[in-house]
């Protein structure tokens, strides 16, 4: 599904100002070219979103455990030490997995190029909704 500037603009809250609409608008339109995905401004917090190495991966059908990196998918609050848990909360992650490994998986199965070609662009448009694309800094 594409979503359109109409669309998009028939969900914009019915209390933002036109200003502050036109501003949202502005903004989604930009994605996702003009945007940085990191922040160094929270350093000593660990943070949903936050990229992590050293994350336990575990191949259900061999039982191989590795580790790797990922990004946090667990709520900051629910990660916070601070908050009184009766249980331990274990964090969520998701792998991140360099493009190149992605792109040579496609080639190993026998996609053509072009056809290559067109899924990395779709990825780093973010227009792949089961693969989120984070770009080197």
């Amino acid at each position: 599904m594409i979503l359109s500037e109409d669309s998009i603009a028939n969900h914009i809250p019915y209390y933002l100002t036109e200003d502050a609409k036109q501003g949202l608008l502005k903004e989604l339109s930009d994605f996702p070219e003009k945007i940085n995905y990191y922040t160094t401004r929270y350093p000593n917090d660990i943070l949903q979103g936050d990229g992590m190495a050293g994350l336990q991966i575990i191949n259900f059908d061999s039982g191989e455990r590795k580790f790797t990196k990922g990004i946090l998918l667990s709520n900051s609050c629910d990660m916070d030490t601070g908050n009184y848990r009766d249980l331990p909360i274990k964090m969520t992650f998701a792998p991140l997995i360099k493009i190149d490994k992605y792109t040579d998986l496609l080639i190993k199965k026998g996609i053509d190029k072009d056809k290559i070609d067109g899924k990395i662009r779709s990825i780093k448009e973010q227009k792949v909704t089961h693969i989120f694309f984070l770009p080197q800094k």
